[in-house]
């Protein structure tokens, strides 16, 4: 296919992509307590050379606005028309292909509990995975909807029974922390996947 391709100069479109930026900042409000562009930030500090996996909802959008993508750090997401469950499963499969590498599956309290029966084959194949889930207690970009344009009429959407902690803590080795920066640097060392969880009040 290389012979078809035309080279293309793009240090005017970057430029104008670079200006657009420094206009017009990506930044959420400021919290007392750590926010999801916190979190973020943090896995870019503590992970240079690493695979970000994502499941589907507001978390994915957080993801793909402040995680930095280099060449070393790459991004695995479903995209557009993904579905809610693809970011364990798609964490376990880049770890199996790449062991040497960290890999960080983000997801949400609601998209977890998709394929939260995979936890069995992570542990059973010892795969030393990061988990990292934003926890608002909601289906949050279903919630962001019905928020948005259904005048509040939330339906099914309330995930306050902390289930997910529930199970989540019952799988054999799987380990839960709640200090993030230092539970990353932990996590890092062990052997068994590992779950970080991190609530918040929601965004929308």
């Amino acid at each position: 296919m290389n012979e078809y391709v035309e080279h293309c100069e793009t240090k005017k479109w970057r430029k104008q992509i670079a200006e657009w930026k420094e206009e017009h900042p990506l930044t959420m409000k400021n919290r007392v307590d750590m926010g999801p562009q916190d979190i973020i930030e943090e896995m870019n500090r503590q992970f240079d050379d690493a695979i970000i996996t994502t499941d589907v909802g507001q978390h994915q959008m957080f993801t793909t606005q402040y995680i930095e993508i280099t060449k070393n750090k790459q991004l695995i997401t479903s995209g557009g028309l993904g579905t809610m469950g693809y970011g364990f499963p798609a964490a376990i499969g880049a770890k199996l292909g790449n062991p040497d590498k960290d890999v960080i599956a983000i997801s949400g309290d609601g998209g977890m509990q998709m394929n939260i029966q995979e936890f069995a084959t992570a542990v059973l194949e010892e795969l030393p995975l990061i988990l990292c889930v934003f926890n608002n207690e909601y289906l949050g970009m279903v919630r962001q909807w019905q928020k948005l344009f259904y005048g509040k009429r939330y339906s099914m959407t309330n995930l306050k029974s902390g289930a997910l902690f529930r199970r989540t803590n019952g799988q054999g080795d799987a380990g839960v922390h709640t200090g993030f920066c230092e539970a990353c640097r932990e996590l890092r060392s062990q052997r068994n996947p590992c779950h970080e969880e991190r609530r918040y009040r929601s965004c929308i």
